[in-house]
């Protein structure tokens, strides 16, 4: 049993090691003072998909 949960805390410590600069970077630029522009942005792509299709 100790054998499993040292496996397993080994597993999640390198797991965290190898992906919080990814999740950290992810936080940053999907933070809610970005979502406006981001969102803005795909709704001025999806409206012009629209007006290219009636052309």
């Amino acid at each position: 049993m100790l054998v499993l949960f040292f496996l397993v805390g080994l597993i999640q410590f390198f797991t965290y090691w190898l992906c919080e600069p990814f999740i950290s970077f992810l936080t940053h630029v999907i933070e809610i003072r970005l979502f406006p522009g981001i969102a803005l942005l795909i709704v001025i792509y999806i409206v012009s998909l629209k007006d290219n299709n009636y052309a």
